[in-house]
């Protein structure tokens, strides 16, 4: 369990009301992980919601043929999150899987939150899947206008 003082820093949460906060709070915990260290891979099951607390994570997108062509295997470094950012938010969008693979570029500090018991909390505060989903898209959409910045500069 984390504070709720903790929580309410990050905009992701920022909207919650006490009680709500509490439950989320309540299904979350400090994690740490050394550079270079994979906190996720992309296809993988979404088992929590991470808030970035200290350090730097990349994000890849991974391309390859496993059948026809796996030595063609490529990454893509599609995205950064700093200090204060939401990821893995396909903890919240069905099929519940990662399309990313998440790599801790310095040593970082974490909020892990239990991806299943934040998606039925829902059940006991109806108006948190708004919130959840409206907090989802925004970030999506943050995600998506920096993926076209670094394809027009690429172009460029």
């Amino acid at each position: 369990m984390i504070s709720t003082e903790r929580l309410r820093m990050y905009p992701f949460f920022g909207s919650l009301k006490q009680e709500e906060l509490d439950a989320v709070a309540m299904i979350a915990e400090k994690a740490a992980y050394p550079k270079g260290e994979v906190i996720f891979h992309a296809k993988q099951p979404a088992i929590a919601l991470y808030l970035l607390e200290k350090g730097c994570v990349e994000l890849y997108y991974e391309s390859f043929d496993e059948f026809f062509k796996p030595e063609l295997r490529r990454q893509f470094l599609i995205g950064e999150i700093n200090p204060g950012e939401v990821f893995g938010i396909s903890a919240l969008i069905d099929p519940y899987q990662m399309t990313a693979s998440a790599v801790a570029a310095s040593p970082i500090q974490v909020i892990e939150i239990d991806a299943e018991k934040l998606r039925a909390l829902p059940e006991e505060f109806s108006g948190l899947a708004c919130v959840f989903y409206q907090q989802a898209l925004q970030t999506l959409m943050e995600r998506l206008h920096y993926t076209r910045v670094q394809l027009a500069a690429a172009r460029a």
